[in-house]
C-alpha cells in the first residue's frame, strides 16, 4: 500500500492505527521502493514530488478535512522502452540457452554414435 498511496494517506492511516493501539516498528519487514520518480532528476523531486504532493498536499487535506490536491501522478505506462529492451533482451538470452543446450545434446549423441 506505500508505494500507491501518497504520503499524506499513509500518515492518515497510522494516525487511525495509532488510535486503535500501539504501532510498532519492525526492522525485520523490508520495504521496496521504486526510484521511476527519480528519473525526472533531483530539482523535480524535491519541489514537485516531496514538497507539493507530499508536504502541501498533506497540510491542506488535513487542514480542510478533506482531499484538496490528490496524490502525486503515477510515473508508469503500458509499455516502457526501458522495460521492452528487457524483455526482448531477456528473451533473446532465453532462446540462446535453449539453442546451447540443443547443441550440446546433439553433440553428445554423435559423440556417443561414434564411440
Amino acid at each position: 500500500m506505500a508505494g500507491s498511496a501518497g504520503t499524506g494517506l499513509l500518515l492518515d492511516l497510522l494516525r487511525q492505527l495509532r488510535s486503535r493501539g500501539k504501532v510498532t516498528f519492525d526492522p525485520a519487514n523490508p520495504t521496496f521502493t521504486s526510484a521511476r520518480r527519480l528519473n525526472q532528476g533531483l530539482a523535480y523531486n524535491l519541489v514537485v514530488s516531496c514538497l507539493f504532493y507530499y508536504f502541501l498536499a498533506h497540510s491542506l487535506n488535513r487542514l480542510f478535512g478533506r482531499t484538496m490536491i490528490g496524490t502525486a501522478p503515477a510515473f508508469r505506462s503500458t509499455m516502457r522502452p526501458i522495460a521492452l529492451r528487457r524483455r526482448l533482451g531477456r528473451l533473446l538470452a532465453g532462446s540462446v540457452c535453449v539453442a546451447l543446450f540443443i547443441a550440446a545434446g546433439l553433440l553428445m549423441a554423435q559423440m556417443a554414435e561414434g564411440r
